[in-house]
Order: structure tokens, then sequence, then C-alpha cells
């Protein structure tokens, strides 16, 4: 299940529980993004969100800044393959 990062929280959650379908920090049962925190989770008839701040990235657990700092430095250009930059950049192809 996905977590996503933004700037806005507040209005990502108020947006998705204007659905009617998705209920945000409401008590609902994790099953898979046990470790977001109740004021981030949302849960969905199709499976779960974890919501978060820009200013939380620490706590999240898919995605880290360096992951972020990583795809500002090349361009958001990965191997789909390996997820390597090296031959991306090279214009080399390994697989």
């Amino acid at each position: 299940m996905p977590e996503i990062l933004t700037k806005h929280p507040k209005i990502v959650k108020k947006i998705l529980e204007n659905t009617g379908k998705i209920h945000c920090g409401k008590g609902n049962k994790k099953q898979i993004l046990k470790k977001c925190p109740n004021n981030s989770f949302c849960s969905l008839p199709t499976g779960e969100l974890c919501i978060y701040d820009y200013k939380n990235i620490n706590q999240m657990t898919q995605l880290s800044a360096q992951n972020i700092l990583s795809q500002k430095k090349t361009g958001g250009k990965h191997c789909s393959i390996c997820h390597s930059t090296s031959h991306i950049k090279s214009n080399k192809k390994y697989h």
C-alpha cells in the first residue's frame, strides 16, 4: 500500500474523505501500513494510504530524503530494471 508525501496533508485527507468512501485518522484497523501514524492513516475499500507531511519524511517506511535527493541529482532517470543511474548517465544499455 502506498505512502503519499505532500506539503498539504490536511487538504489531501479532506479531498479523499469528501469521496465518502475513504476514512482518514478515524481509528480504522491497519492491516498493512501498521507503522503509519493514526492521524496520517486512511482506509479505502480497496486498501490503505498513509499521508505524510514533507516535514515528517523521516517517519516514512517506503521513501527517504536520500531517495528524493538522488532523484533530483539524476533528473529522475533510473533504470527500471536495476534502479541504477550509472548506465543511464552514460547512455549504455546493460539489460
